[in-house]
């Protein structure tokens, strides 16, 4: 019995201290200039879980996409994945900008520097099928020492990791007839000049909906619904938790 309390108290310990590593709000503008440094999203458009027999046809594996894509290789839910992750790292960094007025590092002033270079990939998410925004690397589990190293280089006072997940869900009705709508979640991580997480928040916001007919529905329309989604995600946690207000 002691050896089960003393457990659960190292537990309880250690979820209390992650969870003061990041604040619930931070001032972007004490933290600038800023650098994006990696923007990542799974690279395919699966149906959310909702309980029925087809969840097993999607996901986000290597092995699901690679199936899905040979199958349905023209479907633009598969094709247009980077360009989700492009749209979603120029539109973060413009609203960043815009919204709080904080400066943002060039995209080539960071990604062409050789500190940034010099980097190596994430192996965080290698069983998961995802695209990066072009020229950017995964850098989920980048260190505070690299992390500090890089903002030295490039001049940053804190650094930007994105990490984008785009799902589908049914409104009503079921996958042969009925209503359904995108999902965008939105994972930001902020690092201070110390390589100390201040920030980690997820956001999720919703497309508008589309009819399905006959398990069928307008794909490009779909996909053409995501980048107000993404918008509204990036105001959202601009607002809430960047301003410090």
């Amino acid at each position: 019995m002691k050896i089960f309390k003393f457990g659960f108290c190292m537990v309880v310990s250690s979820a209390l201290f992650f969870a003061s590593c990041s604040t619930s709000h931070i001032t972007i503008s004490e933290n600038e200039p800023v650098a994006i440094i990696s923007v990542i999203g799974n690279s395919a458009i699966p149906w959310a879980s909702d309980g029925t027999d087809d969840d097993d046809d999607d996901g986000n594996g290597i092995l699901s996409n690679a199936v899905n894509k040979f199958i349905d290789g023209k479907n633009p839910e598969y094709l247009t994945g980077e360009d989700r992750v492009n749209y979603a790292e120029e539109s973060f960094r413009d609203l960043l900008s815009d919204i709080s007025g904080a400066k943002v590092l060039d995209k080539d002033e960071v990604l062409q520097s050789e500190a940034y270079e010099d980097l190596s990939s994430s192996i965080y998410n290698m069983f998961t099928s995802t695209v990066r925004a072009t020229g950017y690397k995964d850098l989920t589990t980048i260190g505070a020492k690299k992390a500090r190293v890089l903002m030295e280089a490039i001049g940053a006072e804190s650094l930007v990791l994105l990490n984008f997940d785009f799902h589908k869900q049914l409104v009503n009705g079921s996958r042969q007839s009925g209503v359904v709508q995108g999902l965008v979640s939105m994972k930001v991580r902020v690092l201070n000049r110390n390589g100390k997480e201040i920030l980690n928040k997820t956001i999720t916001k919703t497309t508008e909906s589309l009819k399905i007919k006959g398990r069928s529905y307008n794909k490009d329309e779909f996909v053409g619904l995501f980048p107000d989604a993404i918008d509204n995600a990036i105001r959202d946690c601009i607002v809430t938790y960047m301003l410090g207000e």
